[in-house]
């Protein structure tokens, strides 16, 4: 994957695992936002293998990078980034979700018609 590092196989399966324990932390918590050191204390895992894990989780959409001071001078000061969850967005499939489209129609249509549309 482009900007991260590629890894032997033990490394990329224990990098994995600890992409899993980060993605339960943030599902868990939904709202939490937290930065590198923050998240790696919190699953209790290295912090370089925790920026890891969380920079393919930003590029893979399930967090989001929120902030970082960048091109700043050396002396000024640093605000660390902050991580959150990105929930998906589930759209409904199959005959419940087309029952729902259809009431929604409907409601739609009553609301009009009560409006004096003569056809919808």
């Amino acid at each position: 994957m482009e900007g991260t590092p590629s890894l032997a196989t033990e490394d990329e399966a224990l990098l994995t695992r600890v992409q899993v324990e980060v993605m339960a932390l943030f599902q868990r918590n939904v709202g939490l936002a937290d930065t590198l050191p923050g998240i790696a204390s919190r699953v209790g895992r290295d912090p370089g293998l925790v920026a890891l894990a969380v920079q393919r989780l930003v590029e893979r959409g399930i967090l989001t990078k929120q902030g970082e001071s960048q091109g700043l001078p050396k002396a000024a000061p640093r605000r660390s980034a902050v991580y959150r969850y990105s929930p998906p967005v589930v759209q409904p499939i199959g005959p419940a979700a087309d029952e729902e489209e259809a009431e929604t129609a409907d409601e739609e249509t009553d609301g009009a018609q009560s409006l004096g549309s003569p056809h919808l």
